[in-house]
């Protein structure tokens, strides 16, 4: 739970869903397809992929601007910029509520960042609802 920037605590499952990857074993991978994202991959830019060319549920797909966590190794947050790709296990790809945007985006620029500024999160918000 985090505390959002009106003093009202804001549990994480009340601003997004989160889907956990699938679970790839190495006789799943080839050397087509489409990239599975792995821990190592989302740690370090370089690190090499393994490939799904099979067909999945779409709720396993990642696209750039999705954001994710790890929690595996360790709990961090990323947004992911390459191409499209499947999601691995201990990794979930958070799906934001809509209406619970702002919420969710004011709690992470007030709380992680601990900038209070009302402008940075109105140029924050306007690029994403651009953006999307």
């Amino acid at each position: 739970m985090s505390v959002g920037a009106n003093g009202v605590p804001t549990r994480m499952g009340d601003i997004a869903s989160y889907i956990n990857g699938a679970a790839f074993k190495p006789s799943d991978w080839s050397n087509a397809g489409k990239p599975i994202i792995r821990i190592q991959n989302l740690n370090d830019a370089s690190a090499p992929y393994n490939y799904f060319s099979g067909e999945l549920d779409k709720k396993y797909e990642v696209h750039t601007g999705d954001v994710l966590i790890s929690w595996a190794t360790h709990l961090e947050a990323y947004i992911w910029s390459g191409d499209d790709s499947w999601l691995n296990q201990h990794i979930f790809r958070v799906d934001f509520n809509k209406g619970d945007i702002k919420k969710a985006l004011r709690s992470v620029i007030w709380n992680k960042y601990k900038i209070h500024d009302n402008d940075v999160f109105n140029k924050a918000y306007n690029y994403i609802e651009e953006y999307y």
